[in-house]
């Protein structure tokens, strides 16, 4: 049992850091792609996310500044996610998840999910109560008798136990062996903490002023910036909003992982701080050149901070490379 359970934490981290080392590598190059306009059909069925209707802080202010100060905020993942709106503290130690906090879980669970199946293990659900008599039975947890505690310093994103045989021989949990003769089962169990490697990944990959997530944790991959209201290129605003539906329809993995920052009364550099912060893996400024004979967007990759401007083809190549869990 313990051999299996060591299998899936690794394959889990590895899924997380290949998308990592994909979003490097997306901009070597863009190959030709052709764009399909959505239909009025689908558009009326696909309406458009916006950021005005996402469940989280209108001002994203530094909530951690006075915090830091007095002590309270013990590292960065915390601040971050806090002054972000991802989190709300409830009870010391405790917080309340918000919307695209409780998408990225979700993410990250399907992730687990995935590779758990890819190794053969199944899923059973079962009661948070049980029989005061099993407890008795099995004398609860066993008890480390002899090694050595050493102190090290870490994050503990999960855990597995080797329990052998110590519950299976009290329950008489068998099974039909090759010979087809009973035989006691070997037992084992792990934990993987979700919002806890959810935290981890933040506090190791992000700036001190921004989130940055692994490319599958993202709770939205794309966020589309018009420009302000009332400025000359109000025209422009349309384009972004068709540029929205042209990536979720030519682009089946990003259907749901791309945002409209519809909040045109704010100007585009607040935007793009709030967007840095939040850490949208792409951000993309639709402003005066997608007006050109041949349209370009300007593309920030948050990831590595670099910003290209590409045409609608290569926007598309760029975006089509994206993996979505």
């Amino acid at each position: 049992m313990e051999p299996v359970m060591h299998q899936v934490w690794p394959r889990v981290l590895q899924r997380l850091r290949r998308t990592l080392i994909l979003s490097k590598r997306n901009h070597s190059g863009c190959a030709e792609h052709t764009a399909v306009p959505a239909s009025t059909h689908s558009r009326h069925i696909r309406p458009t996310l916006l950021v005005s209707r996402i469940y989280q802080p209108t001002s994203l202010r530094d909530v951690g500044q006075e915090s830091r100060l007095q002590g309270e905020m013990t590292c960065k993942s915390q601040r971050l996610m806090q002054q972000a709106g991802l989190i709300h503290p409830s009870n010391p130690g405790c917080y309340y998840y918000l919307p695209a906090t409780v998408r990225s879980m979700e993410k990250l669970v399907r992730v687990i999910d995935q590779e758990m199946h890819g190794i053969g293990g199944q899923k059973l659900d079962m009661p948070s109560l049980c029989s005061a008599d099993l407890w008795k039975t099995s004398e609860h947890c066993p008890q480390c008798k002899t090694g050595t505690l050493v102190e090290s310093r870490g994050i503990e994103v999960g855990h597995t136990f080797y329990l052998g045989k110590k519950y299976s021989q009290v329950f008489n949990a068998t099974f039909s062996n090759v010979q087809n003769k009973p035989s006691v089962a070997e037992m084992g169990c792990y934990g993987l903490g979700v919002t806890r490697i959810l935290a981890a990944a933040i506090e190791v990959m992000s700036t001190e002023k921004g989130i940055r997530w692994p490319g599958l944790l993202a709770p939205y991959q794309v966020c589309v910036l018009p420009p302000k209201k009332g400025s000359k290129m109000d025209e422009v605003a349309v384009l972004a909003d068709n540029l929205v539906h042209t990536l979720g329809e030519t682009l089946p993995g990003l259907r749901g992982e791309v945002v409209l920052d519809d909040r045109t009364q704010m100007t585009i550099g607040k935007r793009l701080k709030d967007a840095s912060r939040l850490g949208y893996p792409y951000v993309i400024v639709v402003g005066q050149g997608a007006l050109e004979e041949t349209p370009r967007f300007e593309v920030i990759c948050q990831q590595t901070g670099e910003t290209m401007f590409l045409g609608q083809d290569g926007l598309l190549d760029l975006l089509g490379r994206v993996e979505t869990v």
